[in-house]
């Protein structure tokens, strides 16, 4: 890519699941003694099923949209709970996963098909076919609130 070229950035704002950090001296010795993986797996096991899969499902779908878009573009995800998604609620952002590229956004989507329609109208190239299809497209539930 020519380095004068624009990146398409594509940012997901969501709020995210994550594991309990420790202090990073902590990590540093559950790393070298090789319990962190472990610590973490519980951690995210504590949360909720509908939870876990409603992320699942948000990770495929994020991982088959860069490939959709390709090296030239960036994925950036936003914590709906972070400085940036505060400033983006106030701007309008109130409903996840929201899906913002330049000034379009779509929030909520339906389904995975609502996403690939959206993402093709504004990116301006069909979805390869085969790219990652996914099971039948079965409606996200609301984001859980915190």
């Amino acid at each position: 890519m020519a380095p004068n070229a624009s990146v398409l950035v594509l940012e997901v704002v969501t709020p995210l699941i994550g594991s309990f950090r420790h202090c990073a001296r902590c990590d540093l010795l559950f790393d070298e003694a090789g319990l962190n993986q472990r610590v973490h797996a519980d951690d995210l096991s504590a949360y909720p099923p509908e939870w876990q899969a409603e992320w699942q499902r948000l990770s495929a779908w994020i991982l088959r949209v860069a490939a959709y878009l390709g090296p030239q573009a960036r994925v950036v995800i936003t914590d709906a709970r972070s400085v940036r998604g505060l400033w983006l609620w106030l701007r309008g952002v109130r409903r996840y996963p929201a899906f913002l590229l330049g000034r379009a956004r779509l929030q909520a989507p339906a389904d995975e098909a609502a996403l690939r329609a959206w993402l093709t109208r504004h990116i301006g190239r069909p979805w390869p076919p085969g790219l990652g299809v996914a099971a039948p497209a079965a409606p996200m539930p609301e984001a859980p609130s915190s």
